[in-house]
């Protein structure tokens, strides 16, 4: 089975914005990625250790939007590599659905 298949995507937002697309970038001073671990369930696997991301985006103190993609990897070490990456080139929450997307295809 592919790894597009068992990933499984979930968005979660809470701004106070309606829509992610309404929050401007010059508005979003810092984001901070972090591993979220988790469990999934396949029919024919059982149960299975999963990692996730989770994005937080904060203009001075306040946090302005969240993001979190659950189930896209089994290998903790490549998960805490996209974190750190994402956080240090300040990866937009925008965008990451389709970075994340992009990096699990190769």
């Amino acid at each position: 089975m592919k790894m597009m298949e068992l990933m499984k995507l979930e968005m979660v937002e809470i701004t106070k914005e309606k829509e992610t697309e309404s929050i401007k970038e010059e508005n979003i001073a810092y984001v901070r990625y972090s591993v979220m671990p988790g469990f999934g369930f396949l029919e024919d696997f059982g149960e299975y250790r999963t990692y996730g991301l989770k994005g937080e985006a904060f203009s001075g103190k306040n946090l302005k939007a969240t993001r979190v993609i659950n189930d896209v990897t089994q290998d903790p070490m490549r998960i805490s590599a996209m974190a750190e990456l994402f956080e240090r080139r300040q990866l937009s929450l925008i965008h990451l659905e389709d970075v994340v997307i992009d990096m699990i295809s190769v």
